[in-house]
């Protein structure tokens, strides 16, 4: 590796500036902090108080190797996993079912479509972002294809208890933070979430 790569200062002078290590490292390393110590066993004084999680998709938890790299994570120090968007319960209830065998909790990630051409995108070219194909049509007929997406998420959201899914984060679209607030006033939490999310 080039000179320019490596840090070449402070306690640890031969870390690399970028992909020192994985998101499996990067687990490890919130562990032993929380610990109080870094990753060789250093003290580093008063323990840290972070929350690791590691996120995975529909296509990963359908998998044994998908399935593997998430418990390898969880012995190393991830309290729950974050699945990506889904879009209608089957597959919620899917992913949760396949990890159910890591015994943590599960949230799932819940994003309002605005459009057809968005829902055919995130179909076809993000891995692991399956848009079912009627919601697809739906979008395409709509007179108003954001409106139906937002009734698709409140309808999801509403529906995650039952699913096992122990929370919920709200995905807003490209810098349309505003709809992540119209789907939480769905629940009744509008002024909740018009400060956190909404504004400054």
């Amino acid at each position: 590796m080039a000179d320019a790569e490596v840090a070449n200062f402070g306690d640890y002078p031969t870390a690399r500036t970028l992909y020192d290590v994985g998101t499996l490292g990067l687990v490890r390393i919130l562990e032993a902090m929380n610990r109080g110590v870094d990753l060789a066993g250093n003290p580093i004084g008063e323990p840290t108080r972070f929350v690791p999680l590691v996120s995975t998709d529909l296509r990963e938890v359908a998998t044994q190797e998908g399935v593997a790299r998430l418990r390898a994570h969880v012995r190393a120090g991830a309290v729950a996993v974050v699945v990506r968007p889904a879009f209608e319960l089957a597959q919620v209830e899917e992913a949760i079912a396949a990890l159910a065998p890591l015994q943590v909790p599960v949230i799932c990630s819940v994003l309002p479509l605005r459009s057809a051409e968005q829902a055919e995108y995130l179909h076809h070219e993000v891995p692991g972002i399956r848009v079912p194909e009627g919601l697809r049509r739906r979008l395409a007929a709509a007179a108003d294809p954001a409106e139906v997406g937002l009734m698709v998420a409140r309808e999801l959201l509403h529906a995650l208890p039952c699913s096992g899914a122990a929370g919920a984060i709200v995905v807003p679209p490209y810098r349309q933070r505003e709809r992540a607030v119209s789907v939480l006033a769905a629940l009744g939490v509008a002024e909740l979430a018009g400060g956190r999310v909404g504004g400054r």
